[in-house]
Parts: structure tokens; C-alpha cells; sequence
């Protein structure tokens, strides 16, 4: 026979291992919508953050190679025609690419703010850079 501990236990240990499903479940279905031609997605996922009832916290998804996660990013855009705009994909950023994005971009707004046009940033060969946007 089992103590109201080990009963307590028991509970939370099956309450967290259902929410492992269930997140797990739940991304796998969000990645089979996003029409990636992939259609077996080898992932592993968990929550970020401390549990709380006021708050959703964000589920981070990790991929077997970069190939497939970068398909995913290319892929984001398609959330919009499948009603899921409450979903947001990103990608996971160092502290180091993460300041450099912020003076990339407080560069490209003092050169708008400066008078020059047609400035926007890309990413090329993944490395963001201000680029002078051309028509064809």
C-alpha cells in the first residue's frame, strides 16, 4: 500500500510524463501541417520556464540535424493559411548572434534615419546584412 506522499508522487510524475506526451503530440501535428514534404519528424521537445497556470510557456522543439530545422524555418510562413496565428517558429539564438542582431539592426535604422533609401537587412549564407534592396 502506497502513502498520500508516494500517491502525491505518483500523481505528479504521471501528470508530467502526459504533458511530455501531450507537447510532444501537439508540436508533431503543427510540424505535419506546415506541408514541408517531411512528413516523420524525429523531434524532441520541452517546456521552457517554470510551470504556472497564469502563463503558456514556450515549447522548444529540438531537430536531428540542421537541415530539417532549417526547413521548418523556411516553412514558418505557412502558419498564416492554416489558422494557427497564434503560433510563433523561431529559431534559438546565442547571447553573442543575438548582440549582433541588435547593433545590425540599430545601424540600418540610423542609415534610414540618415537619408539613405532602400536599405534593408538579409540573410545571407546565414549571416544577416544590410543590403541595398534592387528591382529586377
Amino acid at each position: 500500500m502506497l502513502s498520500n506522499d508516494q500517491m502525491t508522487k505518483l500523481k505528479k510524475y504521471s501528470n508530467i510524463a502526459n504533458r511530455k506526451e501531450h507537447d510532444l503530440q501537439e508540436a508533431s501535428n503543427i510540424l505535419a501541417k506546415l506541408s514541408t514534404g517531411m512528413e516523420d519528424f524525429r523531434i524532441t521537445c520541452f517546456r521552457l520556464g517554470k510551470a504556472s497556470p497564469e502563463k503558456k510557456r514556450p515549447l522548444r522543439v529540438i531537430f536531428p540535424n540542421e537541415e530539417t530545422a532549417l526547413l521548418v524555418l523556411k516553412h514558418k510562413k505557412n502558419l498564416d493559411s492554416i489558422n494557427l496565428t497564434d503560433i510563433k517558429i523561431s529559431d534559438d539564438k546565442t547571447p553573442r548572434q543575438l548582440k549582433y542582431l541588435h547593433s545590425l539592426r540599430a545601424t540600418l535604422q540610423n542609415r534610414l534615419e540618415n537619408g539613405e533609401v532602400g536599405l534593408t537587412m538579409k540573410f545571407i549564407k546565414k549571416k544577416p546584412t544590410i543590403v541595398n534592396i534592387t528591382k529586377n
